[in-house]
Parts: C-alpha cells; sequence; structure tokens
C-alpha cells in the first residue's frame, strides 16, 4: 500500500486513526546476504519503519524521529540460522520516544539495543514511499537490499499483540515445509 495509507494505520496520521502501535510477524528462510549485508523483510517509506535482518543472522528494526532521524535497534548476532523457517516478530509503540521495539525471534523475546540514531521529538511515521514485504524501494539498483530468501504468513497489525500471541503464532508452525 501507499505511504499515505500506512500512515494513518501505524504511522503519525493520528486525525486518520493511527494507533502508533505495530506488530509484523511472519515467517523467513533466509539463504544468503543481500549485497549491502542488510535485507528488508519490511520497509515502509524507504525506511522510515521496518524490520530488517543483517549477514550475521541479527534483527534490525527503525524508525525515524525528530524529522528525519533514523534510530536502528538491534538484536545480539546469530539469533537465527540461515536455511531453516524461522518465525521473526517486531512490536513497537511509537507514542513515546522512550519505547523501545521489542524483537522476537521463534517466539522468545530478544535483548534489544539501540545501534544508531536517538529517539527524541516527535514519531515521523510513514512518508517516504509505499510499503514493500522482502524489499526495499529506492537504493540503485533497488532490489539490492531485499531479503535473500523467501516470506510466508505475513501480518501486521496496529496494535501490540502480546508476546502469547506471539509464540502461539510461532507454534502454529504453519509455514511451508514445518510439521
Amino acid at each position: 500500500g501507499t505511504a499515505a495509507a500506512w500512515d494513518k494505520l501505524i504511522g503519525n496520521n493520528i486525525a486518520l486513526g493511527s494507533t502508533q502501535k505495530m506488530t509484523f510477524a511472519g515467517w523467513i528462510y533466509k539463504t544468503g546476504d543481500s549485497v549491502y549485508s542488510v535485507g528488508s523483510v519490511v520497509d515502509f517509506g524507504l525506511r522510515d519503519l521496518g524490520l530488517m535482518v543483517n549477514s550475521v543472522e541479527r534483527l534490525l528494526f527503525v524508525a525515524k524521529w525528530n524529522g528525519d532521524n533514523s534510530v536502528y535497534w538491534w538484536t545480539d548476532t546469530g539469533v537465527f540460522s540461515q536455511n531453516e523457517w524461522v518465525h521473526i516478530a517486531a512490536t513497537y509503540d511509537a507514542n513515546s520516544s522512550s519505547n523501545l521495539p521489542k524483537l522476537y525471534v521463534n517466539g522468545v523475546e530478544q535483548t534489544v539495543t539501540v545501534l544508531s540514531g536517538i529517539a527524541t521529538g516527535d514519531y515521523y511515521g510513514i512518508r517516504g514511499s509505499a510499503a514493500f514485504l522482502g524489499n526495499t524501494k529506492g537504493y540503485d539498483p533497488w532490489t539490492t537490499r531485499g531479503l535473500v530468501g523467501n516470506m510466508s504468513e505475513w501480518g501486521i497489525w496496529n496494535t501490540i499483540l502480546p508476546a502469547s500471541d506471539l509464540m502461539a503464532l510461532y507454534q502454529a508452525k504453519n509455514a511451508p515445509g514445518l510439521k
């Protein structure tokens, strides 16, 4: 969907109903690394907001604050393995700059630290471009920053799903090839 459509759901367009709360969850099967070592899983507005994986199998989450200030958070390295299905999820409440995203692997919350940036001022919302699953638009060439692998059964909610619901999604094991 368009940046404007997503901004009124999980961006900062509160006048049109945004909760500024979000959950992204689904399955990935990473088979390699993108050209720039960071592959987009979910991208809103050209990294206004997103969930990524990198070359050392860590999750990264980005949100913009105070204008165009990108804040990146990440997990420890090796929180998942390549060449196997893994359920990943992110929850975030952008109603306060002091809130941290929560990142999950196979239903288990991971330790998250700030990689770069400072969340201050107001949440920026989604303004750049449309939303993409498994890719990022706008880079040259724009297909080099996508997830290398497969994705299945992705959901995006404008609320924060509790950890018990994320564990239940993982335990359902509906991804291809899982029993």
